[in-house]
């Protein structure tokens, strides 16, 4: 019997030493407005120490290295961008959707990093040209483009001017 005592004791103190801590979640979190009040945020892709933001509004992007800055518009004011992807250094691709249907869906490329776009030749879609919804490079083929519309699923192999409809 004395040896369970020794035991018993031990795990009373160590039982009555592990008290849950009361940690109010207010402060494990920290968050900083960055500009994007009131818009539709998209898509979110982060390319090196830019962050941009696709939204129904244009297309926005913050500077993470300085950290001080808010989001600031880099193009398509008042325009719906649906999705964007980075192709490779300054090179950019974005879907833009006017969701009213008085403007045809868009696809547009930048090869300056944002400061200018161009139309992309082209439909996406098949016979019936859609928006690009969502917008991805192919993880293991980088010049392939992955996209996705209302009805349909397709890669292009030429930054978004010709489609190959997989489903």
């Amino acid at each position: 019997m004395k040896l369970r005592s020794p035991f018993v004791a031990l795990f009373l103190l160590l039982f009555m030493g592990c008290e849950e801590e009361k940690t109010d979640p207010q402060q494990l979190l920290s968050w900083k407005k960055l500009g994007l009040d009131g818009k539709t945020v998209n898509q979110l892709h982060l390319d090196g120490t830019r962050l941009f933001a696709a939204t129904t509004t244009g297309l926005y992007v913050y500077e993470t290295s300085t950290g001080n800055a808010d989001f600031t518009l880099a193009g398509f004011a008042n325009k719906n961008v649906q999705a964007i992807e980075i192709l490779s250094s300054g090179e950019m691709l974005a879907s833009l959707f006017d969701k009213s249907g008085t403007e045809t869906p868009a696809l547009y490329l930048s090869n300056n990093a944002g400061a200018s776009w161009q139309p992309v030749e082209g439909f996406f879609g098949g016979d019936t040209p859609e928006p690009v919804i969502d917008l991805h490079k192919h993880p293991s083929q980088p010049n392939t483009l992955l996209a996705s519309g209302f009805g349909v699923v397709a890669k292009s192999a030429d930054k978004g001017k010709t489609w190959t409809v997989l489903y």
